[in-house]
């Protein structure tokens, strides 16, 4: 599996302009994973931006463990409750360290 390297400013574009932040730092398949659960959570539920905060939470906690020389692997999801949506579809996902704080 790839290794990611890099980190950023992921959590804060990953928020205001959906996935682009996951792409950022090259979780390209929880990227699309997220821009799909937020455009039909936002057409059929409402509940759209509920999973962009999910995808926001979970992107800042693997950009804090990319800042902290963690490895992270491209399928690696680190907000357990965002983990436990995903795998619903992202047959790849593992719930990685957690991080406190």
């Amino acid at each position: 599996m790839a290794q990611l390297t890099h980190g950023g400013f992921s959590p804060i574009v990953g928020f205001l302009l959906n996935a682009v932040g996951l792409f950022l730092i090259g979780q390209k398949k929880k990227a699309i994973i997220l821009f799909i659960f937020s455009f039909v959570g936002s057409w059929c539920f409402g509940l759209g931006a509920l999973f962009l905060l999910l995808g926001a939470v979970d992107a800042m906690k693997v950009n804090e463990a990319l800042q902290a020389g963690e490895s992270v692997d491209e399928h690696e999801y680190r907000f357990e409750l965002w983990y436990k949506v995903a795998k619903i579809v992202d047959k790849d996902a593992v719930l990685g360290k957690q991080i406190e704080g």
